[in-house]
């Protein structure tokens, strides 16, 4: 999808959605460029590791000295997808250089088991860790765009 194209569907969707969530993978083509310029609040999920930090923090570089977005229209998302993390959460945020707006605890195989099951672990069990942290991002995501929820 180009960028023009993205960008009308984006006129078209925003019309009649408060909040529009878009899942843009980990390549900057010229769609995801397209919805990141548009967007208020830009969410990065990065797991504590190394290379995925190291690419973090290159696109921080680019969404900041070359888009020009500013770091509060940016949250970072802590990722703990296995149960013994390489790095904790001081670690990540000092290589990030920046804090952390959520971390999602490791949930062992609540996800996937939810998605099997056909619902969301959110529905399923209110209180695992990756529940808890969904809510907290949400919470995260309305305050950032104002939505007063």
């Amino acid at each position: 999808m180009t960028g023009d194209l993205t960008g009308r569907v984006l006129d078209v969707v925003v019309s009649w959605q408060r909040v529009v969530l878009v899942d843009l993978g980990t390549s900057l083509g010229e769609a995801a460029l397209a919805v990141i310029e548009r967007a208020e609040c830009l969410v990065m999920v990065v797991p504590p590791e190394i290379g995925a930090m190291t690419d973090a923090r290159r696109s921080l570089a680019v969404f900041r000295d070359i888009m020009n977005l500013p770091d509060n229209r940016i949250e970072l998302v802590l990722n703990q997808r296995v149960p013994h993390p390489p790095l904790d959460r001081a670690a990540v945020e000092s290589i990030m250089g920046r804090k952390m707006s959520v971390a999602i605890g490791f949930d062992d195989s609540r996800p996937e088991d939810a998605t099997l099951a056909g619902g969301l672990v959110l529905q399923r069990d209110p209180s695992s860790l990756v529940s808890r942290g969904s809510v907290e991002l949400a919470k995260v995501i309305s305050a950032s765009v104002k939505l007063g929820v």
